[in-house]
Formats: structure tokens, C-alpha cells, sequence
């Protein structure tokens, strides 16, 4: 943007700040962490993946309000902190932590139209869907 910036306004002096006003003021944009998104997630094969996949789930009848359990897995570690943090100029900003790794935790959820399903479901489900993983 520096760069569009001095070629275009030749004549003007622009200061590094310009830019960053620019985009705060003007278009209401911040600094932000970056997320990772992987390149092939809307990649065409994935695409035709996730179409064939909703294609299967409606041949095989699934009624999302009738015979259905929606079960999500969700894993963090323990020693989860936030990745920004401040600190006195010159210093770095430091959290204390037990250890520098910590044993990852899993969470398994459910829920259906009816409600909670029973843990002896949930036991059931969790050891056919224990070492799958998601294609899409």
C-alpha cells in the first residue's frame, strides 16, 4: 500500500503512519493475529468431496429432526494462553506456566432434536467414530 501510495502521489511526502490511518479511519480495518487457513479447504476436489458426502447423507435418509445425534470432538491443550500480552518497552511480555507442554484435553459433546443423548449412546458412538477422521 506504501508503495501504490508514493507512485501515485508523487509529489507528497507520506509517512509510514498514512497508510495505517488510512485503513484504520477510512475503511475501519485493525491489526489482528492472523488465522491459518489451509489452501486446499475450498479447494475443487474438497468441494466435490463435501457434495458427495451431502449426497450420501440424503440417499441414506438422514432426517436431522427425527434420527439424528450431532457429536463434536474438540481438543486443546491445557497450558492454552493468550498469545499476545503486554510488557513494560524493551521487555518481553512473559506468562508462567507448570510445564511448556501439557497433556492435550478432549471434549466430546452431543445433542439431538430430543435433547441430551444417554452416556451409553455417547460411549457407542464415541468407539465407532474413535480413530476416523473427517475427508473434508
Amino acid at each position: 500500500l506504501m508503495d501504490q501510495m508514493t507512485i501515485s502521489f508523487k509529489d507528497l511526502s507520506i509517512s509510514k503512519r498514512t497508510p495505517y490511518r488510512y485503513m484504520a479511519d477510512l475503511w475501519i480495518f485493525t491489526i489482528k493475529k492472523v488465522q491459518l487457513e489451509l489452501v486446499e479447504r475450498n479447494a475443487p476436489e474438497k468441494i466435490q468431496t463435501r457434495k458427495e458426502w451431502v449426497e450420501m447423507v440424503i440417499e441414506l435418509g438422514v432426517d436431522y429432526m427425527s434420527n439424528s445425534v450431532f457429536i463434536d470432538k474438540s481438543g486443546f491443550n491445557a497450558n492454552l494462553r493468550r498469545t499476545q500480552g503486554w510488557a513494560p518497552k524493551g521487555e518481553a511480555a512473559k506468562v508462567k506456566v507448570l510445564t511448556a507442554r501439557a497433556n492435550s484435553i478432549s471434549i466430546l459433546g452431543a445433542t439431538s432434536v430430543k435433547g441430551r443423548p444417554h452416556q451409553d449412546q455417547l460411549e457407542k458412538a464415541h468407539t465407532i467414530f474413535k480413530d476416523k477422521k473427517a475427508s473434508w
